[in-house]
């Protein structure tokens, strides 16, 4: 539409992570983590209402053998910690506050899979692609998501992750429990992981930046 009317074409530019390869997980004992648990990672800045952040917490209580990392801020964080002491889930689930982005890297790369669970509620999130996604990318682990337009569109088209159809309890359970029952699943889409973010680093996505400059400099 911006194209029709002003008659120039804009440029997109993404805002993936910057490669974290060079960063070393730590490892479960290091987190107090048991060796054979599946971990997961759900990270953020924002970790607010219709966020997923609650039924991730009560489909928690409908596993064993899982454990999660909840690293960030948000308005549901307070609320989050009294359902996980109730649940009596504090020994697999651990709250991190915020932190560097290379260490917080660290326990992203420690993990076996990252969730991104926004609802469908409003078109912030309905358009958004958040920057936990391109971080899980950055890290090679593979992403579980609710079925949102633009977060879908990179998982599909990676084949790196997970889409939950709705957002409940039950079918995030679902999720973790195929996941951790399917070891070559898990491997496979890690790997696509790792594939995909070959593609989508900022190293890369900031290309598309420096030619648009190149461009309007020529122009003038």
């Amino acid at each position: 539409q911006y194209e029709k009317e002003y008659g120039i074409r804009p440029v997109t530019v993404r805002n993936c992570s910057v490669s974290s390869s060079g960063l070393e997980g730590y490892s479960r004992k290091e987190i107090g983590i048991k060796p054979g648990n599946l971990l997961l990672i759900f990270q953020g800045g924002g970790i607010n209402i219709e966020r997923g952040g609650e039924e991730l917490v009560e489909a928690m209580n409908l596993t064993e053998g899982v454990s999660l990392i909840i690293a960030g801020s948000g308005d549901v964080i307070g609320k989050l910690k009294n359902r996980v002491l109730d649940l009596g889930l504090s020994d697999r689930i651990i709250f991190l506050d915020m932190m560097p982005w290379d260490e917080l890297m660290k326990y992203t790369r420690s993990a076996d899979a990252g969730l991104s669970l926004d609802k469908d509620t409003n078109p912030n999130y309905r358009f958004s692609l958040p920057n936990k996604l391109f971080d899980y990318i950055s890290a090679g682990i593979p992403v579980i998501a609710g079925n949102l337009q633009e977060v879908a569109g990179v998982i599909k088209k990676y084949e790196c992750g997970i889409i939950i159809p709705e957002i409940t309890s039950e079918s995030i359970c679902d999720v973790l429990v195929t996941l951790k029952n399917k070891p070559e699943l898990l491997n496979k889409l890690r790997q696509n992981a790792v594939n995909a973010s070959e593609d989508l680093s900022w190293e890369k996505e900031s290309e598309k930046l420096k030619r648009f400059y190149e461009r309007v400099f020529k122009e003038e």
